[in-house]
């Protein structure tokens, strides 16, 4: 978002006007017709979040093209501070299939049991916020393809919701969570691989909740193989998401290409991945790498960028600083390829975390060493073109059994820290950010439930 005095722009549209009281405890926030519901989300939080002295209440009227006044909405923001805004865990055993929930009370998590869900479902885990209420929801795929919402009230309870299935005897991959409609409500996309049954192989098809009920649509058809890894982010600043995809290109030729699926709505308001080619990194898959697909935002403009790691360890950068797409201006950017950091082969085996561990805006690349001793972070550059270089931030302990691990910022300050489970002493331990490195790791606390640890852990952020 551009602030420019007392109006916000996006991508060059005007998107609201604001004007604050005399007490400066309330925001009086104008929409314009440019603000789509993922839109106002994004911006409301951005206000909240990331001011010293959070809003506490919001004021707000939607204008329709011609200015005129169509609704006004009064809203008390729950979460007062900026403390209040700490980020809690969403914990999944994967060999129990128990959900727990640990709740963010400020230096630890008080842990509340959630479902067990059936254990020979060979569940695949994601989380994101299925109906739109704030709140982070747990979302599960089995095996044969049914679907189902761990959905949160808000108070650390869960509750199992049936979402569907899909074609339960075809394989799915590519399982993405995002908001690919714009309504504000986080859907999930996936991709059918085979045709067993169908003749739609490759086909993208996005079970989203209307607030009532769940529905699949289908999104498009691409080719079903060859493709390395897909992501997820809003590549032209429209407030819907759309993912990111690096696959070979054709025999012969020495690089692999990313495009861009955008979530684009069309003549009968449903909505289609209109694939556009994003840009493209030296050297085939085979030969070079490209492992570890990253999306962020490296450069703080609003724009998905991507990242991915070359066999001897260096990151390449594609920030989308470009010129326009082509064949059709929907707003895309071409993607600027710099040389990233080098996390070597011999000391960083994965995983890769993308947050903004020093709270300038952009995302940066984050990853604890093979051994377990340290964690490193590599921060964005500020000036263009996007580069960084591996530094350590801070210890780690490589005497403890760890499982699972997840980044978010768990003392409300606007920076992301680092949280991992130890699984023999079943205690949650985070390595709080100072902006520069990361404080000695902090007991937060035992994790408590019927259910013994086990692992592997699926570990998810978010507000509950």
């Amino acid at each position: 978002f551009q602030f420019n005095g007392r109006q916000i722009s996006l991508n060059g549209f005007l998107i609201a006007t604001w004007t604050p009281s005399e007490n400066q405890r309330t925001l009086t926030i104008e929409f314009t017709a440019n603000a789509t519901p993922s839109i106002v989300q994004k911006l409301l939080h951005q206000l909240v979040v990331q001011q010293e002295s959070p809003v506490l209440e919001l004021a707000f009227s939607v204008s329709d093209g011609d200015g005129a006044q169509s609704a006004t909405i009064n809203t008390q923001i729950a979460r007062g501070s900026t403390a209040d805004w700490r980020q809690d865990l969403l914990l999944f055993n994967s060999e129990t299939s128990q959900w727990n929930v640990g709740v963010n009370v400020g230096g630890e998590f008080q842990w509340l049991p959630g479902p067990q869900w059936n254990q020979s479902a060979g569940w695949r885990i994601l989380s994101g916020d299925i109906n739109g209420d704030g709140f982070t929801d747990g979302i599960g795929v089995t095996e044969s393809n049914a679907i189902f919402v761990a959905l949160n009230n808000g108070q650390g309870s869960l509750t199992t919701m049936p979402a569907g299935s899909l074609a339960p005897n075809e394989s799915i991959q590519h399982l993405l969570v995002g908001d690919f409609n714009g309504d504000g409500r986080d859907d999930v996309i996936m991709q059918q691989a085979t045709n067993h049954t169908t003749l739609l192989p490759g086909s993208w098809f996005v079970k989203s909740f209307d607030g009532a009920s769940f529905r699949t649509s289908f999104y498009g058809r691409w080719e079903a193989n060859g493709w390395v890894d897909f992501g997820v982010g809003d590549v032209n600043q429209d407030g819907v998401d759309d993912i990111i995809g690096v696959r070979n290109a054709m025999v012969g030729v020495e690089r692999v290409n990313w495009f861009y699926g955008i979530s684009n709505q069309i003549p009968d308001d449903s909505y289609r991945l209109f694939a556009q080619f994003a840009g493209a990194f030296s050297g085939r898959v085979e030969s070079t790498g490209w492992h570890s697909v990253l999306i962020g935002d490296w450069n703080n403009d609003g724009r998905a960028d991507v990242a991915a790691r070359r066999n001897d360890g260096r990151f390449v950068y594609g920030t989308a600083t470009g010129g326009l797409t082509p064949f059709a201006a929907i707003g895309a950017n071409r993607l600027i390829n710099s040389a990233g950091p080098l996390f070597s082969n011999s000391a960083f085996s994965g995983p890769f975390f993308v947050g903004d561990f020093n709270g300038d805006g952009r995302d940066d690349i984050g990853t604890r060493q093979s051994n377990d001793r340290n964690l490193w972070v590599a921060a964005s550059s500020t000036a263009a073109p996007t580069s960084s270089t591996a530094q350590l931030w801070g210890p780690w302990d490589d005497t403890l059994n760890w499982s699972g691990a997840a980044i978010g910022d768990f003392n409300g300050d606007g920076r992301d820290d680092y949280v991992s489970v130890d699984l023999t002493g079943s205690h949650a331990w985070v390595s709080v950010s100072t902006g520069t490195g990361f404080a000695t790791m902090s007991d937060f606390g035992l994790i408590t439930g019927t259910e013994v640890l086990v692992g592997p852990l699926m570990l998810k952020r978010g507000l509950l």
